[in-house]
């Protein structure tokens, strides 16, 4: 023992790497037994690892675990010295490694892998397995079994007993293992499950490495000695299955991670290798575990991928531990008789997991996975799964695929477009997918490796869009996905790759694999969802660009699931919709290419699927909420699948009954799926499209889906009510006649055999009458008020069923006799509710609700008096009902009466219940606070109530529908007396106010609401007089009446203020039901307030408001307006509109005048206490609700009150605030927070500015303001809210509207619609000064003095703020940044303010000009500053010598200043007129001509443009008396550079549209400014491409793009250049030789032929090989030559002979080669041909990209196009090959093709068209002059007949076949050779 405590002692301080040395010594110095001495230290290291463990906190865990480590490798080293003793070993397992194994502790967790470790070398070295089998066999066993059942799945416990049940079986039988000995008693002993895992799975590692170095292992029974394979096979047997045990666990993911890298793959290793203890032969043996155990491994796998999702990554982490098993790459030894098409050993059947199908379909739902590392997992998965498999020659023949190739056998690319382009980006993406090998695939097309290919691709693109960025994936998609696409084309009928893979290990008949449709689209899955938005948009591009509609049976290829899921989610992202909602269209490029390929993949399907196919896709669109661009795209691809048997995008109403689909036919009739229940998925759609405000866009959207219902559904086929709930679901101003989707319904309902053939109109109709009687009647059947506890949310349920059924009506779906049985139908009821007022057939209350909404849907307004014509003299019974129709006014005028007697009855519950004493609510009621619904009453008195306020409310509704439609006399008298005697009724009956009682008396204000409105509309003489005469006979009311008939109004308002504002009334009622008080008190008042004296006394003056006064005195109209300010500072939202209302009335009668009149108050301050009452309101109230923000508005910015000048503040002191300044200056400020207010206040303001231009002076600052405020952000709702508010639009048409509304309306969802209001405003106070006097000073009246003054203030202040602002005299600012939008937003104004320029203020506008112009600015802003300047030398031309010519003599001015002034030069010369302009140009050319020499490119370009175009538009004008003939001359040799110059073409054609944007007049109008909204962009482009702030495209911008682009190619050229020069060098470098042969002379240039060369001479066109090796020849393909080195006439190529080696330095080289291209480049561009091609007829992009190739191949001089934007078009630019950038093009519209020919005719040209007449001259017959203008016609219809009349000569392509024309770009190419030929041929000898 001393020498083991010692040796212990020094372990201390040594590594565990010292430990066999340190051993070996105490060994030798002691000379004592390796045995012995383990036994020694087995017995201290208990204590010693007690020591570590209880100690950790006095030493670090390292020390700990670095102690710990070296004993054990101590413990081993003697073991290893000891010899062969069993019982040493056994000691060890059970003394050290098993209580090192037992520690729970996770920081020995690496040092129990290494005891494994050790361990298992232990026992290999000793060969000792049968002890560690006998040792640690039953402890694993006993561990793994209580972990199992207790973290089991409870539906398993079972079989995991059974299968412990059966290891402990066969241990104890078959293994003669008694693991009573070694059972642990305590759960503490048990080693954990990863321990184990750890241990066995080390150990059966070690026993195959040793036995495969000895290659020990033997075929067939073991028997003998318990070797190394005994313990394999034994081990598989015991721990299999428990392994597949802990592998399948559903819970516990740590068993799973566990057994799957740990113990399963040795397991397996083992089973493959040996079986298992059996009595068959070895290879049955062998082949048997190895079907068996995998066959385990992947029915685990399945069980877990059954528990969902979550368990996947697990799953593919298994499968990548065995997928050397799973997957072999070599095939085991098989049997020489054993046939390749059926492997069997002993009956025994080879098991592949690839041949499962399940397998590769779980591969492809784990490649598009959204986790990362489950993707990851997936492909690697893939990778071991292929390389295994051999291709068929089913897999890899052409019998079921196409080959690929460069086109189908159509000759169509399957591609639209290609995605290559000659970008800078692109480019680098070529060369980084280079280094992938991208574009070495996609060459090889051999039919094996092509199988290769495939999946190589496939993989490569998996993994780009996992690793790699942009550039990469961009370039990998645009060199793959074709590849992969044309293999995936099935031929014939044979049918699609649904087998999974060709070819097997074993070469049997198997399942075929390749990269199909499915496959393809876990690619497009996983890019549609990718985390890059670029990336998502690249690959939907991708996808839509593929042409779908030429793949047969798409529908099998492509699997639903994709469609339905990844991609209809792609649909919803914005990416895709960049351009959504452009020029106010509600599509996209995205939504297009969708719509296309769903008709394409429904098109596919059968007849029945169809519709199912369309069910489920608006299920999936339902599944969630959806974007304002994924909802309208999504329901565009609904109507496509639906019109999927239609060829092209026909309307439904444009269809034949042939084409349409058979909806009986598309069903089946128990189908779940059918068409009730796509109407109510449709329903659906139309209830989510709501909440986008915006009408334009839900008309869109309804009009989709109302297309969808009328192709596949047969209206017959469905309930009546199912029918109905779709079409009321939609907004009623489409489907009601006039709206958008009215016709299309008719289309839908009326047209035959719309549904199926034996559906005709009349039967339809049928249908559709009797299904609107049988909803009314079922309606009017059911119980009424009075039969239940009826609340008032069940009468608001009862008036949406009313409403469905008028609006059903209303849709015009039956004729106008049907129409009439209907409302007489209604009449017959409704004229007997008094007198059966319970009769069965119908229920009173139920038929008041219908005629209410009758009333509501057909109402009229006085504003819309050609609707009331329609209706009123337009009758007749053959048509359905309109608004305002004479056929419910006649219903109404016969029911009345009968209402007002039930009525009469119905309303006495107002009185008669507290008349028997019922004072005390229910104890049920009391604890009720109430609400604007909940009325705090007892259930027994609640209908009756109800009833009263609806009967009430009916017959006023009826008085006010006859005064809309002009029946106001017509209406009887005593109804109108009745509403009289009611209203007096309600206002004057005392109460004693108990909580019931004043509840009573809040219905009955309910009810006296409606009538005031229509007491309101009936006031007349003759209707009051009768009033009042019949009232004044009441005992009850007739004390409060007024002595005579004209004060009753007046009388009325005050008694009901009185009644209103009693105390006990107020504190008898809860505080929500006050907010109802307050509102029925403000409602009546502003109704009663709208009555004028006129109207009791003049009934023939309704229509002059100006004349009209108030009925009411000016003490009742005081009263009112003090209650109103007392109310408005706490004034609720439910009765703050009627209040605003109410306080509008009282400005229109002038109260604030009669208050300081009658009471001696200052309006002043009466105007203060209104503005800051109403300020409180405005900030507690919803402000995006445009209703209260418009009343508001127009009731405090009265028109009444702007105009006088004390309530706005001084004009002189800007900083003195009057309360309307005041009040808009925070309404600015909160339009900051609320830019819908912002946009009411500005409209309305600008309105009173422009009425009282005298206040503008006062508002300064806030102009300033408004002129600079907003963005670009787009609100439309505030369309929607105006349209589906009636309150909204009420109050909206109260504002003061814009003065050019057309103008304003584009703008109206927009934040600059501020500006654009303040800017039309100025204008038409500008116009309107103008339209006066030409000099409005001092002879205009007092107003446009006014107007004149604001104007020139307006004009000095912002021009100030300009040139002295901090912020906008930043010279460094970003483009499109908030500096950038107000320099833009300042100069447009001081655009339209410029026409107030005034003499006296030109000195300081100079000064301040003058300031902005030499500061640097963006060109979008100097564009406004020039025209600004420009205005200024147009309006005084004094000017322009002095501050003009000077300016442009100051050579060192700033270069971007002096661009500025020679633009404004050029636009003055143009906006001079004729008069002046010659001796303007006398000025002005001399002046900018220098600046053609200037060193600054950008301002010689532009100076060469600008001169190019005084010279040919004022040439004649140079006259002869100051210009010398050598000046003329000179200015003529300048005009002809420039215009036969091709660089200087060119550059025209980029530049002169832009120039022609300056006009003089309309340059500084709003509409010119602001009408260029969308300009010129293509709405295909992204968003930061549109207009920024509405500025046009500067000249400046486009002179730089130019250049720039200029730049860009000579320096590609250069790189080409020096690249070909090396080339050249080291190809004659190995030859000693210069290059091209002998120097100073270039190839081709010799004199002899090649033939003529002697023997020994080489040929100069051929480099000798060093050796004897055959000559290279440099004989080049010419089109991939560089153009330098080409002559167009010869053909041949010209190389410089010039060596390398003769520069000196490399800037010697970079100038030589700057040089060499620039004279190539004015050598190429010159030499043009005479002939012009004029395409402006051409409207397809692929023939004008294919004129201009051929154009410029034959170098014609111009190609005239109708738009040269065409030539930015991305499918332009991938034809043409860049030829745009080389042969100028033209722009003339098609308008401007006559003038344009009349125009080349006088310059000498001969006017031809190619085009087939009775004249035609064939053109191989013609002569063609030398200078010709050749015009093409449309692609259908040819040339049109006056451009015919206008040619010299029509010439005809001859033809020898059948067809009768020939495509415009092939026929122009043949025209425009033959003219090259003949020219060609003239030029030669």
């Amino acid at each position: 023992m001393g020498v083991a405590v010692i040796l212990v002692e020094a372990l201390r301080n040594v590594p565990a790497s010292a430990v066999a040395g340190l051993v070996g010594a105490v060994l030798l110095t002691t000379q004592g037994s390796a045995s012995s001495l383990l036994l020694d230290v087995l017995r201290l290291f208990p204590d010693i690892y007690q020591e570590s463990v209880g100690d950790s906190a006095s030493t670090s865990f390292k020390e700990d675990g670095e102690r710990i480590r070296t004993y054990v490798a101590a413990l081993f080293y003697l073991l290893k010295c000891s010899g062969t003793e069993e019982e040493n070993l056994e000691k060890v397992i059970w003394t050290a490694c098993v209580p090192l194994l037992r520690s729970g502790n996770t920081k020995f967790r690496s040092l129990q892998v290494e005891v494994a470790e050790m361990l298992a070398q232990a026992t290999a070295e000793r060969s000792d397995w049968g002890a560690v089998k006998s040792s640690l066999a039953p402890l694993c066993l006993e561990s793994l079994y209580p972990q199992l059942m207790q973290k089991g799945d409870p539906d398993s416990d079972q079989h995991v007993r059974a299968v412990a049940s059966q290891a402990w079986r066969m241990l104890e039988k078959k293994h003669n293992v008694s693991p009573s000995k070694s059972t642990p008693h305590h759960r503490e002993e048990l080693l954990s499950a990863s321990a184990v895992c750890q241990l066995l799975g080390t150990l059966l590692s070690a026993a195959l490495d040793s036995l495969s170095r000895a290659n020990d292992i033997v075929k067939g029974p073991v028997v003998g000695k318990y070797s190394a394979q005994k313990f394999c096979e034994e081990f598989v047997s015991i721990f299999l299955s428990p392994a597949l045990s802990m592998l399948s666990q559903p819970v516990d993911s740590s068993l799973r991670h566990c057994a799957a890298q740990s113990l399963l793959p040795s397991l397996l290793t083992s089973s493959v290798k040996f079986g298992w203890s059996s009595d068959a032969s070895f290879e049955a043996r062998g082949v048997e575990a190895r079907k068996s155990s995998l066959q385990e491994v992947w029915r685990c796998c399945q069980t877990l991928l059954s528990h969902g999702p979550s368990q996947r990554q697990d799953v593919y982490m298994a499968l990548a531990s065995f997928s050397d098993l799973l997957f072999p790459a070599v095939l085991p030894p098989l049997p020489a008789e054993m046939e390749v098409d059926e492997l069997e050993v002993e009956g025994v059947q080879v098991f592949d997991i690839r041949n499962d199908i399940l397998f590769w379909e779980e591969l492809k739902t784990g490649l598009a996975d959204a986790d990362s590392l489950t993707r990851k997992r997936a492909l690697f998965i893939l990778r071991k799964a292929l390389p295994g498999i051999q291709p068929t020659d089913a897999g890899s023949s052409s019998d079921a695929y196409q080959k690929p190739s460069e086109s189908h056998s159509s000759g169509k690319s399957m591609n639209r477009t290609s995605n290559q382009n000659s970008s800078k980006r692109s480019q680098w993406a070529e060369k980084e997918a280079g280094f992938l090998g991208v574009g070495a695939v996609r060459n090889k097309f051999t039919a094996v490796d092509g199988w290769r290919q495939r999946w190589d691709a496939f993989i490569l693109l998996h993994e780009t869009l996992e690793e790699y960025g942009i550039h990469l994936v961009e370039a990998a998609w645009s060199h793959q996905m074709l590849f992969l696409l044309q293999f995936t084309m099935p031929k014939g009928d044979a049918k699609d790759a649904g087998p999974y893979w060709a070819g097997s290990l074993l070469q049997k008949k198997a399942l075929n694999i390749d990269v199909n449709f499915t496959w393809i689209s876990v690619l497009w899955q996983r890019g549609f969802d990718h985390k890059n938005p670029q990336v998502r948009r690249l690959v939907m591009q991708s996808f839509l660009e593929v042409e779908w509609e030429r793949i047969r049976r798409l529908s099998s290829l492509l699997p639903e699931n994709v469609v339905l899921g990844p991609f209809l989610e792609a649909l919803d992202d914005p990416v895709h919709h960049k351009d959504f909602g452009m020029k106010g269209l509600y599509s996209s490029v995205t939504a297009e290419g969708a719509a296309k390929f769903i008709r394409a993949f429904s098109a596919s399907l059968a007849s029945r699927r169809r519709g199912v196919f369309v069910v489920r896709l608006a299920k999936s669109i339902l599944s969630k909420n959806r974007g304002r661009s994924g909802l309208m795209t999504q329901a565009i691809c609904l109507e496509a699948a639906a019109l999927a048997s239609c060829t092209g995008t026909v309307p439904v109403t444009n269809l034949s009954s042939e084409n349409k689909l058979q909806a009986s036919d598309m069903w089946n009739e128990q189908d779940n799926e059918g068409p009730a229940c796509l109407l109510d998925l449709l329903k659906s759609m139309v209830d989510s499209c709501k909440h986008h405000f915006n009408p334009s866009y839900r008309a869109k959207v309804c009009g989709h889906l109302l297309r969808v219902a009328s192709t596949l559904v047969a209206v017959q086929k469905v309930a009546f009510v199912k029918f109905a709930s779709f079409l009321t679901s939609f907004p009623k101003e489409q489907m009601t006649f006039g709206g958008s989707l009215h016709h299309l319904l008719m289309s839908w309902i009326q047209a035959p055999n719309a549904g199926s053939k034996s559906d005709s109109a009349s039967q339809i109709n049928s249908w559709m009458v009797e299904g609107l009687h049988n909803m009314a009647d079922t309606f009017l059947k059911l119980p009424g008020f009075l039969s239940s506890a009826v609340t008032d949310e069940d009468v608001e349920a009862w008036s949406l069923e009313a409403d469905r059924w008028t609006r059903l009506l209303a849709l015009g779906l039956v004729n106008g006799t049907d129409c009439q049985h209907m409302i007489s139908m209604i009449q017959t009821h409704a004229r007997q509710i008094y007198s059966h007022a319970y009769m069965s057939a119908c229920t009173p209350e139920r038929l008041l609700l219908l005629l209410r909404s009758i009333f509501k849907e057909f109402k009229t307004t006085v504003d819309s008096p050609s609707e009331v014509n329609l209706g009123y003299n337009s009758y007749s019974r053959s048509r359905s009902i309109r608004q305002g129709d004479r056929r419910i006014t006649n219903m109404v005028l016969i029911i009345m009466d009968e209402v007002k007697s039930y009525a009469g009855r119905s309303v006495a519950a107002f009185w008669e219940y507290e008349q028997k004493g019922l004072n005390d609510l229910p104890a049920a009621v009391k604890g009720k606070l109430g609400g604007p619904s909940q009325r705090r009453l007892p259930s027994r008195l609640t209908p009756a109530v109800l009833l009263g306020v609806l009967s009430i409310s009916i017959l006023a509704e009826g008085c006010l529908w006859c005064c809309q439609v002009g029946c106001l006399s017509e209406i009887q008298e005593p109804v109108v007396t009745y509403l009289w005697k009611f209203a007096w009724e309600v206002v004057t009956t005392p109460r004693t106010m108990s909580q019931i009682s004043a509840e009573l008396q809040l219905a009955a204000l309910e009810a006296f609401t409606y009538v005031c409105k229509a007491l309101a509309k009936t006031t007349t003489p003759f209707h009051v007089t009768a009033a009042h005469a019949w009232i004044k006979l009441d005992r009850k009311t007739g004390p409060y009446l007024p002595d005579t008939p004209g004060k009753m109004p007046d009388g009325l308002l005050s008694v009901l203020f009185n009644n209103v504002g009693d105390s006990a009334l107020i504190n008898a009622l809860g505080r929500s039901r006050r907010a109802v008080l307050y509102g029925c008190k403000w409602s009546s008042a502003d109704s009663l307030l709208s009555i004028s004296r006129q109207s009791l006394s003049f009934p023939d003056k309704f229509q002059g408001d100006e004349s009209r006064s108030s009925a009411f005195s000016n003490s009742t109209l005081v009263r009112v307006f003090r209650d109103c300010i007392e109310s408005l500072e706490s004034a609720g939202e439910e009765y703050f509109l009627p209040l605003l209302r109410s306080i509008r009335w009282l400005m229109r009668w002038e109260v604030i005048e009669k208050m300081a009149t009658d009471d001696d108050h200052d309006k002043y301050q009466i105007m203060w206490t209104l503005v800051q009452a109403g300020w409180s309101a405005v900030v507690d109230c919803n402000k995006r609700r445009v209703a209260p923000t418009a009343a508001f508005l127009s009731a405090i910015f009265h028109p009444a009150v702007f105009g006088n000048l004390e309530m706005h503040g001084s004009r002189e002191d800007q900083e003195e605030c009057g309360p309307l300044k005041w009040l808009l200056n925070r309404l600015i400020d909160l339009g900051s927070r609320s830019p819908r207010t912002m946009r009411l206040t500005a409209l309305h303001i600008t309105g009173l500015w422009l009425s009282f231009p005298e206040t503008a002076t006062c508002y300064m600052k806030e102009l300033k303001k408004l002129s600079l405020y907003g963005g670009e952000s787009v609100d439309e709702e505030l369309d929607g809210e105006i349209l589906e508010s009636d309150s909204a639009a009420q109050e909206y048409a109260t504002l003061i509207q814009s003065s050019d509304p057309e103008l304003t309306e584009e703008f109206t969802n927009s934040e600059m619609y501020v500006r654009v209001t303040v800017a039309v405003m100025v204008h038409t106070l500008a116009t309107q000064i103008q339209n006066l006097k030409p000099d409005p000073v001092g002879a205009n009246p007092l107003a446009m003095q006014h107007a004149w003054n604001f104007g020139r203030a307006f004009l000095l202040e912002l021009l100030t703020a300009a040139a002295e602002d901090t912020d906008l005299n930043k010279e460094l600012y970003k483009k499109k940044s908030a500096i950038h939008r107000r320099k833009v937003r300042v100069w447009q104004m001081l655009c339209i303010l410029s026409s107030f320029l005034c003499r006296e203020d030109l000195p300081q506008l100079i000064l301040r000009l003058k300031k902005c112009l030499h500061r640097n600015n963006i060109p979008s802003v100097r564009q406004y500053i020039e025209t600004f300047a420009a205005q200024i030398f147009l309006r005084f031309p004094e000017l322009i010598e002095e501050n003009l010519i000077s300016a442009l003599h100051d050579y060192n001015m700033k270069t971007q200043a002096l661009s500025s002034y020679v633009l404004i030069a050029a636009n003055v010369l143009f906006g001079t007129p004729a008069s002046r302009r010659e001796e303007l140009i006398h000025q002005v050319l001399p002046a900018i001509l220098p600046f053609m020499t200037s060193h600054h490119h950008n301002l010689r370009s532009f100076t060469q443009v600008l001169i190019y175009r005084i010279l040919s538009q004022f040439r004649p004008g140079v006259g002869t008396a100051k210009t010398s003939q050598e000046g003329q001359q000179c200015l003529h040799a300048i005009a002809s550079y420039l215009e036969g110059n091709a660089d200087c073409s060119r550059m025209r054609a980029f530049v002169e549209k832009h120039l022609d944007t300056f006009d003089p007049v309309s340059s500084t109008t709003p509409r010119g400014i602001f009408g260029s909204r969308y300009g010129e962009v293509d709405t295909t482009k992204s968003a930061e491409d549109h207009p920024f702030e509405c500025a046009t495209i500067a000249v400046l911008d486009q002179v730089g793009l130019f250049l720039n682009e200029a730049r860009e190619e000579l320096r590609e050229s250069m790189a080409a250049d020096a690249m070909a020069l090396t080339v050249e060098e080291s190809l004659c470098s190995k030859e000693g030789k210069e290059i091209g042969g002998k120097p100073g002379k270039e190839v081709g240039d010799d004199s002899r032929s090649p033939s003529a060369s002697t023997k020994g001479e080489k040929d100069p066109r051929v480099l000798q090989s060093p050796d004897d090796s055959p000559p290279v020849h440099l004989d080049i393909q010419k089109k991939i030559a560089s153009l330098r080195f080409s002559d167009f006439h010869t053909g041949e190529t010209k190389v410089n002979t010039s060596r390398m080696s003769e520069y000196d330095t490399e800037s010697e080289l970079l100038l030589e080669s700057i040089e060499s291209r620039a004279k190539e480049l004015i050598r190429m561009r010159g030499g043009r041909q005479d002939l012009i091609v004029v395409a402006s007829l051409v409207g397809s992009v692929p023939n004008l990209a294919g004129l201009a190739r051929t154009c410029e191949v034959f170098k014609a001089s111009t190609l005239v196009v109708a738009d040269a934007a065409v030539a930015e078009d991305r499918q332009f630019q991938l034809i043409s090959v860049t030829a745009e950038q080389w042969i100028p093009l033209l722009e003339v519209p098609e308008v401007g093709i006559s003038s344009y020919l009349k125009r080349k005719r006088r310059e000498g040209y001969s006017i031809l068209g190619l085009e087939q007449t009775a004249n035609s001259v064939s053109v191989d017959k013609y002569l063609f002059p030398k200078k010709v203008v050749l015009v093409l016609g449309r692609e259908s219809d040819g040339i049109p007949v006056d451009i015919i009349h206008s040619l010299d000569t029509c010439l005809e392509i001859p033809q020898l076949g059948v067809i009768r024309s020939l495509n415009v770009h092939v026929s122009g190419a043949i025209a425009v050779w033959e003219y090259t030929r003949q020219q060609l041929s003239r030029s030669s000898p």
